[in-house]
């Protein structure tokens, strides 16, 4: 069972640890080399500055780090939150991501006034594409080359969940009979 918290000084290390290999720079959409691991982890050290531990979600399984959701854009009269969540490439197909998503829907869209949790990722990160139309969530814009990686423009797709279609599925989810194992 994963649990999440604010960023604390172990998390942080990991995270750096996490962002100088190349499986992560990849899937966060980063430069190759050197220049990607140095812009990965400017980015999550801006956002610790920027929005302190509160802007950073630890995902901790028994204690221990297993990735972290950057929290940004909390838009009070669009009652929208926005995150990137990432999973530590040696923990990815665990079921923590969708643990963490479920986790991270609960807080934003039942137990605060927010109505909207929307994330952006690279356009080519199709298996993440999937992951979250198969969680649930909904594309709503392609925006052509709006990010910038190895000396190239990037298009990227904008997906969304509302506090609505959250409890459809938490209800779906409830009702649905639990398969005995034989």
């Amino acid at each position: 069972m994963i649990e999440l918290a604010p960023a604390n000084e172990a998390l942080r290390k990991a995270a750096l640890g996490w962002l100088s290999d190349e499986r992560s720079n990849k899937s966060l959409g980063y430069r190759k080399g050197i220049e990607g691991v140095f812009d990965a982890k400017l980015s999550f050290a801006s956002a610790i500055e920027r929005e302190g531990s509160s802007g950073i979600l630890g995902i901790y399984e028994d204690g221990e780090a297993v990735g972290y959701i950057m929290l940004s854009e909390s838009i009070p009269i669009r009652r929208t939150m926005r995150f990137q969540l990432f999973i530590e490439p040696d923990s990815r197909d665990a079921g923590f991501a969708g643990d963490a998503l479920a986790k991270l829907a609960d807080r934003v869209l039942l137990d605060t006034r927010l109505h909207r949790l929307e994330t952006e990722i690279l356009a080519t990160n199709k298996p993440a594409l999937d992951w979250l139309k198969h969680e649930g969530f909904t594309q709503e814009s392609f925006r052509k080359h709006s990010w910038w990686s190895n000396e190239s423009p990037h298009s990227t797709v904008v997906l969304r969940m509302l506090t609505p279609d959250w409890r459809r599925r938490r209800k779906a989810r409830r009702e649905s009979p639990v398969e005995e194992v034989a």
